[in-house]
């Protein structure tokens, strides 16, 4: 069983009516919005974004004494102080040692690569509908709307969108249990 449905986490109906015109631009250009960040740098919502261990503007892994650890994103990013995404970052950090929280758009007709993560993450969909899929190790799951989703991310998975809608997920890195 790649994907376990959590009921002991808070529900929150209609996430997409918070999402605020910010955070709209951001999901728009780059498809995801850190909801957390690392020490002196919470007023960038950007930094989660990506392969931490990939510069994406020379598109190589180099050795660099700068690179970021999940381990590091323990601030709340500066534009979701006092909002319902700072509550459920507590609400997620009462109960898990996370790294980066983050918001994902997936455009209709996408899918990512094959992949590993190397760690599990937990997955709430914000906005999805039929056609929105998750496979890990050739299990395929729709994940119902606004329910948690514990998934083994870290072995071989992808997620699509064959909708013609967008699909959107809050997505927690879990590094363990507290």
């Amino acid at each position: 069983m790649n994907f376990i449905k959590l009921n002991d986490l808070p529900h929150y109906p209609d996430l997409l009516n918070h999402l605020t015109d910010e955070m709209t631009a951001c999901l728009d250009s780059h498809g995801r919005i850190s909801l957390n960040s690392v020490p002196g740098y919470e007023n960038n919502h950007m930094l989660g974004n990506g392969n931490l261990k990939q510069d994406f503007a020379s598109g190589t892994f180099p050795d660099r004494a700068d690179r970021f650890h999940e381990k590091e994103f323990t601030e709340t990013c500066t534009i979701f102080k006092d909002t319902i995404w700072e509550e459920i970052l507590e609400v997620l950090n009462a109960k898990y040692i996370t790294g980066r929280v983050r918001i994902f758009k997936s455009l209709p007709g996408t899918c990512l690569s094959w992949h590993e993560d190397g760690i599990p993450r937990i997955h709430y969909p914000i906005k999805t509908q039929e056609g929105c899929m998750m496979v890990i190790d050739h299990e395929v799951k729709h994940l119902e709307k606004e329910k948690w989703w514990f998934a083994k991310t870290e072995k071989l998975h992808t997620a699509f969108n064959a909708s013609s809608e967008d699909r959107i997920h809050l997505v927690a890195v879990i590094r363990g249990v507290r």
